[in-house]
């Protein structure tokens, strides 16, 4: 009976959801323990009770006052929200995917939205950082505008859609990304032409929108900081010619597409169809990262994906859940049947690994942290300190391998209870003008395992103090 059939399949869907949150939390859910934890330029915008972003350095209109609210709460209020908006991102995806006319399955769909749900703990993991979460903010309020401009609503279409879309440039790279809801919206509009001239008005709103969007920013002091995004002829040469070959890449899988779909159906020519978007998406993802100088070659791309390495590149990487996801589609379609399942199960759990690899990554960072301050506010007379040079020799447990800035030293210095005048600086070289008599805080530790680390629930972090004569310019 069709009733029963129905049945079933709600709560197959019911059961694939629980999975996803329990695998979820599994996952995402250490960052939740660790609320208080500051890194990077954490320690620059949200040492104070509010959030002090300079419209030089963040032009988003509203970003501090929002993010102010989250750190009147707790800093971890912050990681909260992250944990909750992602999923959020990919349930709109996954609604997303549910309105293409029938050529994505319900397989492919849950596929997709599962593959981009778990490449942020991998590929996004920096999340964690208060700093970031205006990404995580804009992706969400993308997904929404996505979701509000394929809409049949047109109070929604014309009103939450460009709205939505606006708040999303927060994130500059996801104007142009803006190209693939709207050509969706085209798309699912093709056959009507009184809507079809409505959608395509809509998306010249949003284009002019995204187009005027930082130029009527910086009308209001809102600018990027100089060298910021900075355009150069051999960056956009270089991006121009990866948005090329992506487009190259993505035309022949089209005709392939269009010529076996004709004879065979769309089934099995969803593989070329999904290997097209993937490439395409990727071009469009890679492109204002290229033309801007973040990401400048293959290990840029590559080597935030490796457990223990790629820093703060990994930031550039957010938009890149969706060329994947797409393309664990077409690898799964070119699998052969009896073994798909089965492989797709490996391809989830792989990712899924590997975001606990990352979470355990940031949660040793966190507990380094909480030691080191500790062992810091041991220290005599450490409030008379006013030039320091905190050696760092635990560095190799230090999430995806990333430098720990000065402000940041100088943070666990405060925090331990230094002079809110204090200073980081280096020891003194030949190349050095000014020099001055300082300290020397040396951290050391017994124990450099991660996995010790985390089942003792700390480190062990010896402190040890000496003069030393430290560069002051």
């Amino acid at each position: 009976m069709p009733s029963l059939q129905l049945l079933k399949l709600g709560r197959k869907a019911n059961r694939y959801w629980l999975y996803i949150s329990l695998v979820w939390f599994l996952v995402q859910g250490s960052s939740l323990t660790y609320p208080t934890i500051r890194f990077w330029d954490d320690y620059l915008y949200y040492a104070e009770e509010t959030a002090t972003l300079p419209r030089n350095v963040v032009p988003n209109p509203g970003r501090s006052q929002i993010e102010s609210l989250l750190l009147a709460v707790s800093p971890g209020s912050f990681r909260v929200a992250v944990f909750l908006l992602l999923p959020i991102s990919a349930i709109l995806l996954h609604r997303v995917l549910g309105k293409t006319s029938g050529i994505v399955s319900e397989v492919e769909r849950r596929l997709i939205t599962t593959t981009f749900l778990f490449f942020f703990p991998w590929g996004f993991s920096l999340a964690v950082i208060l700093t970031l979460f205006n990404y995580v903010l804009a992706l969400t309020g993308f997904m929404f505008a996505w979701n509000a401009v394929i809409s049949t609503n047109p109070v929604v279409r014309w009103l939450l859609a460009p709205i939505l879309f606006v708040f999303s440039f927060r994130l500059p790279s996801l104007i142009l990304f803006t190209i693939f809801p709207l050509t969706h919206s085209l798309w699912i509009s093709r056959r009507t032409w009184r809507q079809l001239t409505d959608r395509v008005v809509l998306a010249l709103v949003v284009i002019a929108s995204g187009s005027l969007y930082y130029p009527v920013l910086e009308v209001f002091g809102y600018t990027f900081k100089d060298g910021y995004n900075q355009v150069l002829p051999s960056r956009l040469v270089k991006g121009v010619l990866v948005l090329f070959l992506a487009a190259t890449v993505s035309m022949y899988g089209i005709v392939r597409y269009r010529r076996i779909s004709e004879h065979n159906g769309t089934a099995p020519a969803n593989v070329y169809l999904y290997a097209s978007l993937a490439s395409l998406m990727f071009g469009v993802a890679a492109f204002p990262y290229l033309i801007t100088g973040h990401l400048t070659d293959s290990t840029s791309f590559l080597l935030p994906l490796v457990p223990g390495a790629g820093g703060y590149t990994g930031r550039h990487l957010i938009l890149f859940a969706f060329p994947l996801s797409v393309l664990s589609a077409a690898v799964i379609g070119a699998v052969d049947q009896r073994f798909s399942r089965r492989f797709s199960q490996v391809l989830v759990m792989s990712l899924a690994l590997l975001g606990v690899s990352s979470s355990i990554e940031w949660k040793v960072d966190a507990l380094k942290q909480q030691a080191a301050i500790q062992a810091i506010s041991q220290i005599e007379d450490l409030g008379d300190f006013r030039f320091v040079f905190v050696n760092d020799r635990t560095s190799v447990l230090n999430a995806k391998g990333r430098d720990i800035r000065s402000y940041e030293k100088e943070g666990w210095v405060r925090q331990a209870g230094g002079n809110s005048e204090l200073k980081q600086l280096y020891p003194a070289t030949s190349e050095c003008s000014e020099s001055v008599l300082g300290k020397e805080i040396e951290l050391t530790s017994p124990n450099l395992s991660r996995i010790r680390a985390l089942v003792r629930r700390g480190l062990p972090i010896v402190v040890s103090v000496r003069d030393s004569i430290l560069c002051h310019q």
